[in-house]
């Protein structure tokens, strides 16, 4: 099992994120994609840092979260540009990046223009994209379409519907990522995209700490509880449990390409 998507460099973590991520070996999560941006640019620091520490095991990527958008300027950009340069072994996308029009922390004109800063980003580096949007999914799917010939990514936590999933799929070739969000009983919405999304399309990722899965539901979410993301695709799927994780392990491998798993 692969986490592909979390905040260990929250706060919430800093008083045990080694056990943390001990559990997570421990529980059989072969590898860990955490998340840099969503924390000012100091979260690309910390991601980084969390990475070079756990070499082989943990991975990074770096971007402006669209709640940051407001804080991006040119020395942000060559800053960023900088990380990547000297830590293309351990940064495997840009990320998350994107649009909330729900919170609205930066407004969203400027949400755009840095969203598109963060896109031409990843064309430059050849690397993929992890995108976060929340009641923003027309203005997302126009921005990326402008450059859908140059860019590889995947919609983290999808929030949309089935014919929504489906058409980032067949029109741009992106993954879609399911969350904890899946083991709500509620989240009929999100059990119909895995319905419809063949496995070879479909990620798995906590989002920890937030978006905690039953049964742990009102405790703090860590990489170890995507074992419970992944049982619930196979059962709605009706698929045999090692299989599910075979093949989106094997997507995710291939969308993070620079991915290596540890002996």
């Amino acid at each position: 099992m692969i986490d592909s998507h979390c905040h260990l460099n929250d706060e919430r973590f800093d008083s045990d994120r080694d056990e943390v991520i001990n559990r997570a070996r421990e529980k059989g999560v072969s590898l860990i994609i955490n998340i840099g941006s969503g924390y000012g640019f100091e979260g690309n620091l910390k991601s980084i840092q969390i990475a070079r520490e756990n070499a082989g095991y943990i991975y990074a990527t770096v971007g402006i979260h669209p709640h940051d958008a407001k804080l991006f300027n040119n020395d942000i950009e060559r800053k960023l540009r900088k990380l990547i340069e000297e830590n293309r072994d351990i940064i495997v996308g840009i990320g998350e990046i994107g649009l909330d029009y729900h919170y609205n922390f930066s407004d969203p004109v400027v949400q755009q223009e840095v969203f598109r800063k963060m896109l031409y980003l990843a064309r430059d580096y050849d690397l993929p994209v992890v995108i976060h949007s929340r009641e923003a999914g027309d203005d997302t799917f126009r921005i990326l379409g402008e450059g859908k010939n140059n860019l590889r990514g995947v919609m983290h936590c999808f929030s949309g519907d089935r014919d929504e999933a489906l058409r980032y799929i067949e029109e741009l070739g992106f993954y879609i990522s399911i969350s904890g969000v899946v083991t709500f009983k509620n989240a009929l919405k999100t059990v119909e995209v895995v319905k419809a999304v063949p496995l070879e399309w479909l990620f798995a990722e906590t989002d920890s700490p937030y978006l905690t899965p039953a049964p742990y539901r009102g405790k703090r979410n860590e990489p170890s509880f995507v074992e419970y993301v992944y049982r619930k695709i196979a059962e709605i799927k009706e698929e045999n449990i090692e299989n599910v994780e075979r093949i989106i392990d094997s997507n995710i491998n291939r969308l993070f390409s620079t991915l290596t798993s540890p002996e």
